[in-house]
């Protein structure tokens, strides 16, 4: 069986929500690295209802080829 390791945008006095209001202007290098070695270091994604959506909604769109 295999682990499932969440990674949140969190406030230390509990916000979740719109972290593109409050978080930026703590992003570093360091941040970005860990990011990316969290990312790339699993072998899976499991994605939220609302993001995998968007996706389908995307994927589903009728495209037109010129």
């Amino acid at each position: 069986m295999r682990r499932v390791v969440a990674s949140e945008y969190v406030t230390l006095d509990g916000v979740m929500e719109a972290p593109e209001k409050w978080s930026l202007q703590y992003w570093s290098e360091e941040m970005a690295k860990f990011a990316h070695d969290q990312l790339f270091a699993s072998d899976a994604l499991l994605l939220g209802r609302a993001l995998d959506r968007g996706r389908q909604d995307r994927r589903d769109a009728p495209t037109t080829h010129r």
